[in-house]
């Protein structure tokens, strides 16, 4: 499997995350409009606050999923010889991309497994080498290949 592939998953995936994300917005800001000079009731509003709160949560999110998506798509073009942000690690069970947080990819009967810089299992990563093992949960993975 290619990195490019690989990454090209990614990215669709992503695309995908900020398409439902954006459907929400959407749906929490049509929950937001009402008109307040119709008669309502004080739930209404207090529905309406609710609705706009939501709204801005998803947008906010929206916002984060677009700053990976940037991400992902800088990395079609490069090449990783060490684990650090941006590297795709094969391992003796399935692929992790390191530097952004994603639902798992599946792709051709592989798991692609992201994980976020900031997630504490990507310190275990950092500084490893093909043939070390790194701890993912509860599960040893031997480190086949780097790209």
């Amino acid at each position: 499997m290619t990195r490019n592939t690989l990454i090209e998953a990614l990215i669709k995936k992503q695309e995908s995350i900020i398409d439902n994300l954006e459907d929400s917005v959407e749906r929490y800001q049509t929950a937001s409009d009402i008109d307040e000079q119709e008669t309502r009731e004080p739930e209404d509003f207090a529905r309406q606050t609710e609705a706009k709160d939501m709204q801005l949560r998803f947008e906010k999110l929206v916002r984060e999923a677009r700053v990976a998506l940037d991400f992902l798509s800088e990395q079609r073009e490069q090449i990783h010889e060490r684990i650090e942000k941006g590297t795709l690690v094969k391992t003796d069970f399935n692929w992790f991309f390191l530097g952004v947080s994603m639902p798992l990819v599946e792709l051709e009967g592989l798991n692609l497994v992201s994980i976020s810089d900031q997630a504490p299992v990507y310190k275990d990563f950092v500084n490893k080498k093909t043939g070390d093992h790194v701890l993912v949960g509860e599960k040893t993975h031997e480190i086949l290949e780097i790209i």
